[in-house]
């Protein structure tokens, strides 16, 4: 587990949390006989074990003896693994395999940037929401969840009206990340403006979701789920607020609170104001 300082809304009231527990995720770059690959996150245990189920999973081996050759290491704080495969399916790969995650490494935005290939500028916004209109998409959200309730399989992403929790697109997908570009979409078809929006996911929020918010420069992502530590990490990089756990008049805020009315400022960020304020 990793932990981060979070601010804590309940019962009307906010409090600082300076251990608050996130689940882990790492990124994984996997090399099969130099002819394909493949990038994933996953949780950083058992990386070996999952290369391996991958592998008989995706029909790639079909007994654990065709893996003649296994290297898992470190390279730049990214977990890398190197395969060596003595199968028909393998050798005959001319391609590589790439799942569309976004690279980070742990802590080093200048790491992150070298990998993605490009500069993602933070966000300057003056859009807020209060505690009152959160809680009131949260409950637009309950009304329009019933395909989830019928088959338990789908994400619902939302981007609502800050100021009156008034619906501005909506859209369902087994996917999370590919709701949040359909509801983004239809906001640029419909000639709507995302960035005077805020968020709504009903999935975990993972650092590639926090990364096509800040490409819309989307300002708030809310989720009724969990985030992620790097998620978090890259929201405050941005400047972009990430509240999660919205529900039952509670919610967390992991980055950039100063957009939720009344709520104050993360432990420590006073400080590296003041410190601002005294070099200028």
């Amino acid at each position: 587990m990793a932990k981060r300082r979070i601010v804590r809304y309940e019962q009307g009231r906010f409090a600082h949390d300076p251990a608050a527990e996130l689940a882990e995720e790492a990124m994984l770059h996997v090399e099969i006989n130099e002819t394909a690959s493949f990038d994933v996150v996953v949780t950083p245990d058992h990386l070996k074990e999952f290369v391996y189920g991958y592998l008989l999973c995706e029909g790639y081996i079909t007994d654990p003896q065709e893996i003649t050759r296994f290297k898992v290491y470190e390279k730049e704080r990214i977990a890398r693994a190197d395969v060596t495969v003595d199968s028909p399916r393998v050798k005959a790969l001319s391609f590589r395999k790439n799942y569309n995650i976004i690279w980070t490494e742990c802590g080093t935005a200048d790491a992150f940037y070298r990998m993605l290939g490009e500069k993602v500028p933070k966000i300057e916004s003056d859009v807020t929401i209060s505690p009152s209109a959160m809680f009131r998409c949260y409950g637009e959200v309950l009304e329009r969840d019933d395909a989830y309730k019928r088959t338990g399989a789908y994400h619902y992403a939302f981007l609502f009206d800050p100021k009156t929790s008034e619906v501005v697109t909506y859209d369902i997908d087994i996917g999370r990340h590919n709701a949040i570009d359909k509801v983004v979409g239809l906001a640029l078809t419909q000639g709507k403006d995302p960035s005077r929006t805020v968020l709504f996911s009903t999935g975990r929020i993972t650092i590639d979701m926090i990364l096509k918010a800040a490409r819309a420069r989307i300002p708030v992502v809310i989720s009724r789920s969990a985030p992620l530590d790097k998620a978090a990490e890259l929201a405050q990089l941005f400047d972009l607020t990430l509240v999660g756990f919205l529900r039952n008049n509670r919610f967390n805020i992991y980055a950039a609170p100063q957009r939720i009315e009344t709520a104050p400022p993360l432990e420590g960020e006073k400080a590296v104001a003041a410190a601002k304020a005294g070099k200028a």
